[in-house]
């Protein structure tokens, strides 16, 4: 049970100073930390991580200590947040602190020209031939939220790890509701500002923009898409899902000195109430019989398949793509979820890859 490290996120007042009786005041602060950690660490181990200082004074008042330690968030097995509460006396005149101000928000849209390979209904761009066309752009507009506020202290270090991020929290924006996924941190500016040389706080501005998902989830809207594309295909055996009250399932076969070793699942479909069932066959001409396999599914998805018979006489294998006069093509074309050649554009398969590194809370920044 380790420690890596702890890296102080944030730090400001977060609440109004309060006076009972006009003559003393009370104030409240509050800090974040992310703390780096073995996936065997205890809730214990990361609350009283050392950095984390309970019963310590906050940073610029002598007299408010700290009052509650919690994790917030975990965005992964070996990465969690911890916020801290501060409570203490101030004295009067000292309650217009600057990092209690409120935050400055813009909301507004922002275009740019984004390329694109399918119409607005979502088919590929073709002629009149099937062939897919590129070189088409569409004007794509979001939603960018900038918020600008006073911090105490800030770490622009880890404000990086957020600029390759994704929300991994729901944000509502005056009424606006975006889900997971929806939402990347562009940008975070860090102004100091000074008193005769020294350092009094932290001047923010963080931007961050929201893309509506399209022809996806919403999750998946900063994706990579792309179509199912290539100079070879696969072929010598074929492997379908069906049954389970969804769609969309799909894989291929590896195999070896004739028979299926696994089953390689390449879309994990949707809407699944139940395991799918898994038919193992093969391409006209080609040999091969007897194998079976099973899959499991999570969350309406099919999660793995297994094989449970091998079969005898299966070859699968990549194979160059050839055109109608038996030559290699220069130009990539369209397959299926699993491998094999696809003749009909309006059947394109897209493939979605993570563009973000991380998926990360924003609610921990502090900024609202």
């Amino acid at each position: 049970m380790t420690i890596i490290s702890v890296d102080l996120m944030w730090s400001r007042q977060t609440s109004s100073d309060n006076s009972p009786d006009g003559k003393t005041f009370t104030s409240t602060y509050g800090s974040a930390y992310q703390v780096v950690h073995t996936i065997d660490a205890t809730d214990d181990n990361i609350r009283y991580a050392p950095g984390i200082y309970i019963g310590d004074s906050y940073i610029t008042r002598r007299f408010a200590y700290c009052t509650n330690v919690a994790i917030t968030s975990r965005p992964g097995p070996i990465l969690s947040i911890v916020e801290i509460t501060w409570v203490g006396e101030s004295v009067p005149g000292t309650q217009d602190d600057p990092t209690n101000q409120e935050p400055v928000i813009r909301y507004y849209s922002s275009t740019t020209n984004e390329p694109v390979d399918t119409d607005g209904n979502g088919y590929p761009l073709t002629n009149v031939n099937g062939d897919v066309m590129e070189g088409f752009t569409k004007d794509v507009t979001d939603m960018v939220l900038e918020v600008t506020r006073n911090f105490r202290s800030v770490s622009g270090k880890l404000a990086l790890q957020y600029c390759d991020s994704t929300n991994s929290d729901t944000m509502n924006v005056f009424g606006d509701v975006w889900q997971a996924g929806s939402g990347a941190l562009q940008s975070f500016g860090i102004t100091p500002v000074l008193q005769n040389g020294i350092v009094q706080y932290f001047n923010v501005t963080a931007v961050i923009m929201f893309r509506q998902a399209f022809n996806t989830i919403p999750s998946r809207a900063w994706w990579h898409r792309y179509r199912n594309e290539g100079l070879n295909e696969r072929t010598g055996v074929t492997v379908a899902f069906s049954g389970g009250g969804g769609s969309g399932a799909a894989g291929y076969a590896v195999s070896a000195s004739g028979g299926i070793t696994a089953i390689v699942v390449t879309n994990k479909g949707r809407g699944y109430t139940s395991a799918p069932s898994i038919t193992i066959g093969v391409t006209s001409g080609a040999p091969g019989s007897g194998a079976t396999a099973t899959c499991t599914i999570s969350d309406g998805r099919v999660a793995t398949a297994s094989v449970t018979g091998a079969g005898t006489l299966y070859n699968s294998r990549l194979v160059p793509s050839v055109d109608g006069n038996k030559e290699r093509v220069t130009k990539p074309v369209l397959l299926q979820a699993n491998g094999q050649r696809e003749s009909n554009a309006d059947n394109a398969v897209w493939l979605e890859r993570p563009k973000k590194s991380y998926s990360l809370p924003y609610s921990v920044l502090g900024l609202l």
